[in-house]
């Protein structure tokens, strides 16, 4: 009798010290926290890049955390071609012109022919210094701009063939450049091309200016975007004056 009371005095005692244990040493399962992904960066040294974005590139819509890094043009070797051929073209119409309608010569035309001529010649001449400047124009408007979070390329081809490519840094997986030729080397520039992660595309921006040294800006840029941190102002100078050669 007396050991069946020992044994339940013994219970009572072990389920007292189970109660008293410290609340510190109770184990809490850890609270999920959703986290919300903001701007990297100080927001007043960002807002001042935006605004100067603003007013530098004010046809380049952003959001209100987004900045235009770097504007890149076309190298003007590019134009060489067409100004070429426009000029010759030009030269032997105005030549013509004047040999047949303004000096004298062995062709007998009626001075009455002589003006429908000159307003053929004149016509042409007009037509080929029209069309070389929308040539110049198309191929100037072709622009490549890089943000913080995105590149975004204006793709010109003609008066009315327009559009705009736009590319997420996070999602670019691969930035490169060739350069083949004589020319390429010896005037450098070249084809910078990106592609993005799970996209079989490769996007191009041809002509341009010194481009081993825009792929490695571009690249630190999309770094940067990747791990959400703010361009350094290394970065942003030296991505400015590419954006000025």
């Amino acid at each position: 009798m007396s050991n069946n009371l020992a044994e339940k005095f013994k219970q009572k005692i072990e389920q007292n010290e189970i109660s008293k244990i410290p609340e510190a040493e109770i184990v809490q399962q850890p609270i999920k926290v959703m986290t919300v992904e903001v701007s990297a960066g100080d927001p007043e040294m960002i807002r001042k890049r935006h605004e100067d974005s603003l007013k530098k590139y004010p046809a380049v819509k952003v959001d209100e955390d987004e900045y235009v890094v770097m504007s890149l043009r076309r190298h003007a070797i590019g134009l060489v071609g067409m100004i070429v051929v426009s000029f010759i073209i030009f030269v032997i119409l105005v030549s013509a012109w004047i040999l047949i309608c303004f000096t004298p010569n062995k062709f007998e035309i009626a001075e009455s022919l002589k003006a429908n001529l000159s307003i053929i010649f004149g016509s042409l001449s007009f037509l080929v210094l029209v069309s070389g400047y929308i040539g110049y124009s198309t191929y100037n408007a072709n622009r490549f701009f890089i943000t913080n979070e995105r590149v975004i390329q204006w793709i010109v081809s003609g008066l009315l063939d327009r559009k705009n490519q736009v590319i997420n840094l996070e999602s670019v997986e691969d930035i490169s450049f060739v350069q083949t030729g004589i020319l390429q080397h010896l005037f450098n520039y070249g084809t910078i091309r990106m592609s993005t992660t799970g996209d079989e595309s490769t996007y191009t921006f041809h002509f341009a200016k010194n481009p081993a040294k825009i792929v490695e800006v571009l690249g630190e840029i999309a770094e940067s975007a990747r791990e959400n941190q703010p361009i350094s102002d290394e970065i942003m100078d030296l991505a400015q004056k590419l954006s000025l050669k």
